[in-house]
C-alpha cells in the first residue's frame, strides 16, 4: 500500500489509497483482496463525510461500488 492521499474540504474528507503496481507480465485478475489500512487524519472529521476518492473520478464512478457517491461514513 502506498501512503494515502487525503483532501480536506468543508463538507467532505476525500481519501485515496493506492497500491504499488505489479511488475509487467501476464496476470490473471479474478479480483482484488480487501486490505485493511489505518488512515490518520490531521484534522477532526466533525460534520464532514468520509468519501472514497475512487468514486469521485475514474472508472469506478459508474459501478455499484459507488452507488452512494463513495460516501463511506457520514455524520448522523
Amino acid at each position: 500500500m502506498l501512503e494515502p492521499m487525503i483532501t480536506y474540504g468543508a463538507d467532505q474528507i476525500i481519501i485515496r489509497t493506492d497500491v504499488e503496481p505489479l511488475p509487467e507480465g501476464a496476470y490473471d485478475c479474478p479480483g482484488n483482496e480487501i486490505v485493511e489500512t489505518t488512515v490518520e487524519l490531521s484534522e477532526p472529521v466533525g460534520d464532514r463525510e468520509l468519501v472514497d476518492a475512487a468514486c469521485v473520478t475514474g472508472d469506478a464512478v459508474t459501478t455499484t461500488f459507488c452507488e452512494d457517491d463513495g460516501v463511506r461514513w457520514a455524520p448522523r
